[in-house]
């Protein structure tokens, strides 16, 4: 399979369990991370759906062809490879969205940090659950294998 299409197919799924998680914590735990309306007012929009194209657009297309650019600089191989891009992204990730979180633990994120520390940990479990499904599916869907012996 073509490397485009297999980095594709492997972010779609990848972006599909990253939703899949948030969204679970956000019902279990009891915190909203509000991604999308997030990223909508980058749009000046109220509405939770251009920022929904957004994320799905960096899942699905931005970042596996970033993936195929530099993955042959990133350390390991395959679903380990994916994981470090991932962590990369994700230290953008925390920052970046941690002043949306609302619901029972954004009090804590004031208070004793106890959110901040759980926000922390759950983004970092579904950043690299989405790597290693990006960095193993793209190698399971036939993507050539990226070379570390070029990186020098």
């Amino acid at each position: 399979m073509d490397d485009t299409i297999s980095a594709i197919g492997a972010g779609t799924a990848g972006t599909i369990v990253i939703v899949l998680v948030l969204g679970l914590t956000e019902m279990t735990v009891g915190f909203g991370l509000h991604v999308f309306e997030t990223l909508s007012t980058l749009f000046g929009s109220e509405s939770p759906v251009p920022g929904l194209i957004l994320f799905f657009a960096g899942g699905t297309l931005m970042w596996p062809m970033l993936y195929i650019s530099l993955g042959q600089f990133l350390p390991g191989t395959g679903p380990t490879r994916g994981m470090a891009l991932a962590a990369i992204l994700w230290v953008g990730f925390a920052p970046g969205f941690a002043g949306g979180v609302t619901g029972a633990l954004a009090p804590a994120f004031i208070e004793d940090g106890m959110g901040l520390v759980i926000y922390l940990i759950v983004t970092l479990i579904a950043h690299l659950v989405y790597g290693a499904i990006l960095g193993g599916g793209y190698r399971k869907l036939g993507g050539s294998e990226l070379s570390s012996s070029a990186a020098v």
